[in-house]
């Protein structure tokens, strides 16, 4: 019973996931979801591919919200084919925080260049560039960069299991044995 429970959501899963990757790739800046019912609409998944899209890229995190279909996909394939979920969690953990991390850094690039105006937020998103207008807002320019840096290097340190430390500790001894050297042949 309960592998047929999880094959109906890993299905299921997987054909809403199809529909909003559909719903994405088909997205139309100039539609909007008032839109009149006399214009030709272009998304392919209907209107309902209007809202959907329109809610994720332009209201929520632009056009780094792709993981997300993506992410139902493996999901849905991974429930479907009964494998263990433990294997999947921490890569879905990362790739959400890098999709957060991403629209906000877009949305920190376009207060930059367009100096707090920007004429449309497609790439960070609405919620995106909201977060990245309060840090800038809070802390600055150079604040809010540090703060995303900081927040990519956790995010590749914690995934990669990299030491930033080493290259450090490496230089420092490297420095010391030529300091030693030097002082020896004195």
């Amino acid at each position: 019973m309960q592998n047929r429970r999880q094959e109906i959501l890993g299905i299921l899963l997987l054909i809403i996931s199809l529909c909003v990757l559909v719903s994405l790739v088909g997205f139309n800046p100039s539609e909007e979801p008032r839109i009149s019912p006399k214009v030709k609409l272009t998304n392919t998944m209907g209107i309902v591919g209007i809202y959907v899209s329109y809610g994720l890229i332009k209201l929520g995190f632009g056009y780094s919200v792709i993981i997300l279909p993506l992410l139902g996909f493996a999901w849905g394939w991974w429930l479907f084919s009964h494998r263990k979920l433990e294997n999947l969690y921490r890569i879905s953990l990362y790739l959400f925080g890098a999709m957060l991390l991403f629209s906000i850094s877009l949305g920190q690039i376009t207060i930059l260049v367009y100096e707090g105006n920007p004429p449309h937020l497609l790439y960070s998103g609405f919620t995106g560039w909201s977060i990245a207008n309060l840090t800038h807002d809070f802390l600055g320019g150079i604040g809010a960069g540090v703060i995303l840096i900081g927040g990519w290097l956790l995010l590749i340190r914690g995934y990669f299991s990299w030491s930033f430390y080493h290259p450090f500790q490496t230089a420092g001894k490297w420095i010391q044995d030529k300091w030693n050297s030097f002082s020896l042949e004195r």
